[in-house]
């Protein structure tokens, strides 16, 4: 199992999105360091296109010792599939390179269910989100994702890599995962916008000190994310 990290350089609605810097750090490198510091002992890579933006997603990740793994831009599904044969691996974690506070402990959670769950094509916590945007997971197995891609996907579907499992549910078995605290599902924990860059700047700066800011939990997040919106 390996944790994949989807990020281009080259997002519409914020340009350049997960190298922009908080506290001098990208937001895909301190996402990258709440996972590397916490009990997850799984390989991380970061899943970027061809296309030659993401030239500075390649240097960011020579410069940080980070393994990384160049495919289409637009076709996903393939991206994944060949990263997954790059690297020999035969199920792993989806993770989107806008998530600088993903929880490593919702990750636990959906490794544990997909060992629970040997014959699931995906684990999934967003097929009904009862979490922040943010702190979304997805467990899927290579040879799934190579059914799926047999089922004639949309071009929506081969940019959207999960969304070909949830528009077909009747043919492939899927687990979704909720939290107990759904009155936060609306809450903005990633980044799509400048605003929300700008609130993550905010959220960022209320830690006093940076081991707090790596430990802290996605209710938390939310809390923090509640009271400065007010």
């Amino acid at each position: 199992m390996i944790i994949f990290i989807q990020a281009r350089y080259s997002s519409s609605r914020l340009y350049g999105k997960v190298l922009k810097k908080i506290l001098d750090k990208p937001l895909i490198g301190w996402m990258i360091e709440r996972i590397s510091k916490s009990n997850i002992n799984l390989p991380i890579a970061i899943l970027t296109s061809i296309n030659k933006s993401d030239n500075l997603i390649q240097d960011f990740c020579e410069s940080e010792g980070i393994k990384y793994f160049r495919g289409d831009l637009n076709n996903v599904v393939t991206r994944f599939l060949d990263a997954g044969e790059f690297f020999n691996e035969d199920i792993f974690i989806r993770l989107c390179g806008d998530s600088p506070l993903i929880d490593p402990e919702i990750i636990n959670q959906a490794v544990e269910i997909s060992k629970e769950n040997p014959t699931y094509d995906l684990v999934t916590n967003i097929q009904k989100r009862t979490f922040p945007k943010g702190q979304s997971v997805e467990i899927v197995k290579i040879e799934s994702l190579k059914r799926l891609l047999k089922k004639g996907l949309t071009i929506e579907e081969q940019e959207h890599i999960t969304l070909g499992f949830y528009n077909r549910k009747d043919q492939f078995k899927i687990i979704n995962f909720e939290s107990n605290a759904d009155q936060f599902k609306k809450i903005q924990l990633s980044v799509d916008t400048k605003d929300d860059f700008e609130s993550m700047n905010l959220i960022f700066k209320y830690f006093s000190s940076k081991d707090e800011l790596l430990r802290a939990s996605w209710n938390q997040l939310a809390l923090i994310y509640n009271g400065l919106a007010r």
